[in-house]
């Protein structure tokens, strides 16, 4: 969404729903580059590029969830050093924690420009409770995982016990509440000062829509001179009861920057993890079974399972490990081999892409707000009426994946030999 003014057409009953805005700045980032211009005089170019600082920040769509239901998320890239948009790493890490720090949910995202959305589904049978939501790149992996970013969400199990969840010690009703400016005079137009860079304005057609009524919103943004700047717009309706307050539930590591950058892990010359500037880097090594000796200095080829003939060609380094660029989207299942037919008895071992460490970052104690009742039964009856009618919305708006051409270019006839012979090997298919 890299326009001044973006029109939004949703349906919507106003007295129920609240707009949540997210407004990211794109182009005005002049105290910033005055800031980078001071430091890279105090530092070398080639230091800054070894220790480049890459942060990120994600927004969901609310904060309270029923399981079952869609986290709908977005992600954006910043440059630790200047704070401006930056895209480096061309795939964002996403993960799901329990307590315990276990994984309940991994995603790859890909990101387009200096942000990516994407979503996932809770799981019907995870308990009541607050959970964190972590992301990182490839290359932030090279720096404490506390610089990872976190935002902490909350899922209510309708269906699973309630006896064990903690109340506040004063055993009282709690409301979170938060400051939302009010429009006095009841015009139909919003003015935010964000911060000390821009102002942005949510204007709508009318005060007061009925229900499944078509709403128009328009959201532009300025800077203090009044004049247009580009935006890139995370935008969610939700009802009021299931959304904190705007930076209540976020682990904001990674905005709160030091000026000079953080240091990088082990050795700057050789950082361990590489970042992904074009696609996706799969990364494993190749030994024989019987020695457990690497393959070293061997070609090898990735290949897609799939109707269309799709391959990537590497080759080993002296420990027997190599990278393959990845660029296909969705779920695919691959094959890694030798090229020579004559080598046997090996086998691949993939390295994790999610990272496997743990920082000091924890979800706070879930706390069932008793004034939030009926809005949550009312949550509750919404995901079960949605989940019945998913599908049928699904079948209707399939998303067709991109045409991807066989590796040699586009065949100039086609031919299916089953329709004229049954052969038992690509041998066989080949010789005829």
């Amino acid at each position: 969404m890299n326009h001044t003014d973006r029109t939004y057409n949703m349906c919507i009953k106003k007295s129920l729903f609240i707009l949540i805005i997210s407004v990211f700045i794109l182009t005005d980032f002049q105290c910033s580059n005055e800031l980078f211009s001071q430091q890279l005089n105090e530092m070398t170019r080639e230091s800054y590029i070894k220790n480049f600082d890459e942060k990120l920040y994600l927004r969901t769509d609310r904060d309270i969830y029923i399981t079952g239901e869609e986290v709908w998320f977005k992600v954006y890239k910043i440059n630790g050093l200047t704070h401006a948009p930056c895209d480096i790493s061309k795939v964002v890490y996403v993960e799901l924690l329990d307590k315990n720090n276990f994984p309940l949910k991994q995603l790859k995202i890909k990101t387009d420009g200096n942000s990516g959305a994407s979503g996932f589904f809770l799981p019907d049978n995870l308990s009541s409770g607050n959970y964190l939501i972590r992301t990182y790149t490839n290359w932030m992996k090279n720096y404490p995982v506390d610089l990872f970013f976190y935002k902490e969400i909350s899922v209510i199990n309708p269906f699973g016990n309630i006896e064990n969840l903690k109340l506040p010690s004063d055993s009282m009703a709690h409301a979170l509440s938060s400051d939302k400016e009010r429009n006095q005079n009841g015009d139909n137009s919003f003015n935010k000062k964000n911060n000390e860079h821009f102002n942005y304005t949510i204007t709508l057609q009318k005060p007061e829509y009925s229900s499944r009524e078509k709403v128009k919103i328009v959201i532009s943004a300025a800077d203090l001179t009044g004049n247009p700047v580009e935006t890139d717009l995370s935008v969610s309706i939700a009802k009021k009861n299931i959304v904190n307050p705007v930076s209540q539930n976020t682990f904001n590591h990674s905005v709160l920057l030091s000026e000079t950058g953080n240091a990088i892990n082990g050795n700057p010359e050789a950082p361990l993890y590489l970042p992904e500037l074009e696609g996706h880097l799969i990364n494993g090594y190749m030994r024989m079974k019987a020695t457990n000796e690497p393959l070293e200095k061997t070609d090898i080829s990735l290949s897609f399972v799939g109707k269309i003939a799709r391959c990537q060609f590497s080759k080993t380094d002296e420990n027997g490990e190599f990278y393959f660029l990845i660029k296909e989207p969705g779920l695919n299942e691959i094959v890694i081999q030798p090229l020579s037919s004559e080598i046997t008895g090996y086998y691949v071992e993939l390295n994790q892409p999610f990272s496997s460490s743990f920082g000091n970052a924890k979800a706070s104690t879930f706390y069932l707000d008793s004034s939030k009742i009926n809005a949550i039964n009312n949550a509750v009856i919404s995901m079960q009426i949605n989940n019945i009618y998913e599908p049928f919305r699904k079948k209707g708006n399939c998303i067709l994946k991109p045409e991807v051409p066989d590796f040699y270019g586009k065949p100039e006839n086609t031919i299916k030999m089953s329709d004229y012979i049954e052969l038992t090997s690509l041998r066989e298919v080949v010789r005829e």
